[in-house]
Order: structure tokens, then sequence, then C-alpha cells
């Protein structure tokens, strides 16, 4: 149910599989792209979205050739494969291979973020201070994540989940730091390649999986699992990765597009598989999956329980001399910054979707309205119709809005109220 309170011959030179076309016709430069996941998905979109986005601002001049499904590289050789020039561009998820990216790791466990683009402003402000060794020789010119947020990952599959005691001993499918959690939470963990669950669960082989909802619809889960309950699952930081030598060798014009695009298309990227996991769980419902919840001492024991997974990250880390302390205060501190949400104020301006939720303060102007007559002395049905639009349009997405009138809008908040609220329930 939604809720809502009112208140994204001339030679060619040929490097393995980057090509530049000296002539003047056909594109400057050909560059192949490699993702382990399936088009469809939503990595895949995300890929699909970046190469739209450079061959439209390069006028095509730059194209790009996507190899999907692991065609090329796949999810445990993807840097290795970029920094011998396998392929040109290279898209992965850091939480599969932890070891190898111990400062992303961190990002990748249980934490309660309220959206998926959390784990991706911190990734990317991490990155730009510490320069991580993890991503030594590469350059990032994406980051995304799996679809997150209070109402978009957690269990689903054969048996109900409201507590801890209903994971004991059964067998759930998880990935990368999935693993881990389900240990410290005593189920019995179960490595599967996505490809493989449906049967699993079809045949009883698993009984549930942890991850987030977004893969339900497009893998038809909804089919084989009968119960759904919300709860912070593994975060899957993903990265777009150039080898730094090649992409320092590109014309500064191709330089310049990605590099001016990067937060864009991150952001496009976050927010649409934000939107997939909200998805994924209404989905489910619909389909006759039985939503179940987790009650809030259950899940704060649950997640006291999963934060000594930082705190082992933290050992092991520091045991090899990394600068985990550091890091880890550093994230500490963006997850307080980022896990709010914004306050959204002025006539037509809005800051973006930062959590899951939102928060608008209709102020209006203090020279026009006096504010203590008790009635309408501003007629403005035309901005509360603009802005109820676009709130439907945030509700449909499966965030909570919550909001403000000032008595300065129009003169009269139970009015301004009363009107939104009437706007909203039309649609």
């Amino acid at each position: 149910m939604i809720k809502y309170i009112v208140f994204f011959i001339t030679i060619p030179i040929v490097c393995l599989f980057t090509m530049v076309n000296c002539s003047s016709e056909g594109p400057e430069m050909e560059l192949t792209f490699a993702n382990w996941t399936s088009q469809t998905s939503p990595p895949g979109k995300a890929t699909a979205k970046w190469i739209e986005m450079v061959e439209t601002r390069t006028n095509s001049r730059v194209k790009v050739k996507a190899m999907y499904s692991s065609t090329l590289l796949n999810s445990k050789n993807t840097i290795e494969g970029i920094l011998k020039g396998v392929a040109d561009l290279g898209m992965n998820v850091s939480s599969f291979r932890p070891e190898r990216f111990p400062m992303m790791a961190l990002l990748n466990y249980p934490h309660p973020y309220k959206h998926t683009m959390v784990p991706v402003r911190i990734a990317w402000d991490m990155y730009d201070k510490f320069d991580p060794p993890e991503f030594k020789d590469v350059k990032v010119v994406s980051f995304s994540c799996n679809g997150l947020g209070e109402n978009g990952c957690g269990f689903f599959g054969k048996f109900p989940v409201t507590s801890i005691n209903d994971l004991k001993g059964k067998e759930i499918r998880a990935t990368g730091t999935g693993v881990q959690a389900l240990e410290k939470l005593g189920a019995s963990p179960v490595f599967l390649p996505v490809s493989e669950v449906y049967e699993a669960l079809q045949k009883n082989i698993i009984k549930g999986i942890y991850t987030t909802f977004e893969v339900i619809k497009p893998f038809k889960f909804n089919e084989v699992i009968d119960y759904i309950a919300p709860f912070p699952a593994p975060a899957g930081v993903m990265f777009t990765i150039v080898n730094k030598k090649r992409f320092d060798s590109w014309p500064d014009h191709v330089k310049k597009v990605i590099e001016d695009m990067k937060m864009e298309h991150s952001e496009w990227a976050g927010n649409f598989a934000y939107e997939a996991g909200q998805e994924g769980l209404s989905f489910a419902m619909a389909s006759g999956v039985k939503k179940t919840t987790i009650s809030m001492e259950e899940r704060e024991k649950m997640m006291e329980i999963l934060k000594t997974m930082t705190d082992d990250w933290l050992k092991q880390n520091s045991a090899k001399g990394l600068p985990a302390q550091e890091w880890l205060d550093e994230f500490n501190r963006l997850l307080e910054k980022y896990n709010v949400s914004l306050v959204q104020t002025g006539e037509n301006t809005e800051r973006g979707v930062s959590a899951g939720h939102l928060y608008f303060r209709w102020e209006g102007d203090r020279r026009k309205v006096d504010g203590n007559l008790g009635r309408v002395e501003v007629d403005r049905s035309e901005t509360t119709r603009m802005w109820a639009k676009k709130l439907n349009g945030y509700l449909s997405q499966g965030l909570e809005v919550f909001g403000y009138f000032s008595k300065f809008y129009s003169g009269y908040p139970p009015e301004d109220a009363a009107q939104m609220l009437n706007l909203l329930s039309k649609n």
C-alpha cells in the first residue's frame, strides 16, 4: 500500500579491441564494454544507458559494443581483463570479491541504507578521497548499486520470516557478503548462479533467497515463492572501469564527455535500481506472495549481530596494513550524511532523492501573505496541482512523501493540505 503524508586507404591504429579511426567516415573510436550479467537485468540496462549517453554526446564519433552475460569477461576477472586489454570497459560487482576490493567490501555489508543512492554517493566520496589500491591502474567512470531501501530487499522464499529463529538451518541462496551475513544469522548459505535459482526453489533444493527484490520480476521468482520479508540486505556496489593508461590516450573531447557524465549516470543507475527493488516487492505481492514483517525489536537484534561483520572486517584489514580504521571512520561519517532525506524547498526546485522518503516545505512569500487572517489570501491552486503531479511520481516509486505548508503559502495551511490530499487521492 502506498503511504504518504503530504506533506537519472587511411590506416586505422588498432589496440586490441580499441579502434581509433583516422578517416573522416565512420566512428572515431570503437570500444568494447564487458558485463558479466544479462542485458535485461538492471546492471545490463545501466550498461546500455552508459553506452547511449556516450554515443549521443559524442555525436556517434564513439561507438561502443556491449558484451553481456560473461561472453568476454566474467564476475571473477573483470578488473584483470581490463588491465590486460581484453576489453576497453568493464562493469562488475565489488561484493563478488571482497578480498580483492577491501575498501568496497565495507560498503557491501547489510547496512540500513534508505536508498540505493546512499552507498553510491559514499563510494564516489571514498574513491575520490582515498584513491584505494584496489583500483590501481584503472579509472572508475561510474558507480552504481543493486536496489536497496526499506522495501527493496530482504528475504523471499518458501517460508515466512518474522524473526531470526525462522532462519536457523535454512538453505538460503546468497552471494558475496550475503554468505557471511547468513552464517552470522544461523542460516545455511548456498551459492547458485541466478539462472539456477528458479529450479532450485521449484525442487525445494533451497528454501529462500537473501538479496534485492529487483531480481523477482525478470527471473519470475514470484512463481516459486510464497513469502517475502523486507530487511536490510547486502549492497552490491558496482563499478564501471577503464584502463587508466588507455583512458589517458583517448581524445580530450571523449575524456571530457565521460568525466562530465559520471555522476549523472550513477544517479540514473542508482535510481533505476532503487525503483526496480521497490517494484519487485509490489509485483510479488500482486502475484499472491504474502508479505511478512520482522518486528523492530527482532530487526535490531539481527542488525546487532550483523554489525560484527564490520568488526571482523576491521581486524582483518588492519592486520594487512590497510588504513581500515580511517576508511571506517569516513564511511560512518558519510552514512550519517547521506542516509537522510534532504529538505526540498522553493517553488519550482527539487534537490533529488537521497533516501527512501522525501520532505517538502512550501513556504510562500511573506511580503504578499499575512498568514493570520484565517482564510486563503492567494490562490495557489495551479502551483499545488503542479506539485501534486510531481509527488504522485515519487509515490509511484514506493517513496514516502512528507510535507509542510507554511501559513505564508496561501494564507491558510488547512485548506492547502486538504487540496493536496484531494489531488493525490484522485491518482
